[in-house]
């Protein structure tokens, strides 16, 4: 079981090293971010907002020329 987790928690850490060389400080997700997910991206001062609407998102792009990416 601890390999199991361990290996999760090396794939959830890659992916959250993939935001963060991407340049981004805010992140924002229609649905659910896992918590060990946000605790990486907050120590790399990367804001991450979970559940918002996607009607929101697109708004929130317009209004500050954020490019929405699907992951």
């Amino acid at each position: 079981m601890k390999a199991f987790l361990d290996e999760e928690n090396k794939m959830l850490k890659t992916m959250v090293d993939k935001v963060i060389g991407s340049g981004a400080n805010v992140v924002l997700c229609q649905k659910g971010i896992d918590d060990m997910a946000q605790h990486y991206l907050s120590k790399a001062g990367i804001l991450a907002v979970r559940r918002v609407k996607e009607s929101d998102l697109s708004k929130l792009a317009k209004a500050t020329g954020a490019r929405i990416v699907l992951i």
